[in-house]
Order: structure tokens, then sequence, then C-alpha cells
């Protein structure tokens, strides 16, 4: 997996935001961070997932799934 460039990130949110944009739980973000299956950048101690990914996500036909 490439390293992301800051600058070429654009906006970058918290795990904890792009769960909420993604309509998923913090933990399962979380889980596919450490995971490798999507890129993070590390700052510190906070881990931020950037728009260009969660864009990605979305244009890849990644949607939200629900059991009911």
């Amino acid at each position: 997996m490439e390293k992301l460039a800051l600058d070429a990130c654009g906006k970058l949110f918290s795990m904890r935001q792009a769960a909420d944009i993604l309509g998923i739980r913090y933990q399962t973000i979380r889980r596919w961070t450490t995971e490798g299956r999507i890129d993070s950048i590390k700052l510190g101690t906070r881990r931020l997932v950037a728009e260009s990914t969660l864009k990605r996500l979305v244009a890849e036909g990644w949607q939200q799934r629900r059991v009911v």
C-alpha cells in the first residue's frame, strides 16, 4: 500500500467523522485502518482518513449495509 502525501490528501477526517460520513460504526473504520484495508494518516496519537479515501470507497460502490 502506498503512502499518502499529506498535501495530496485534501481534507482530513477523524476516524469517528469518517465512520459517520460512511454510516458505519467507529469500530469498523478503526478495524479497516488497522488491517490496512483503507489508508490512514497518523498524526501524533490520532489516525486521520483522507477525503480522497472516502470518495474512492463511494466511487467503488461501497455502501452501507444494514441487517434488518
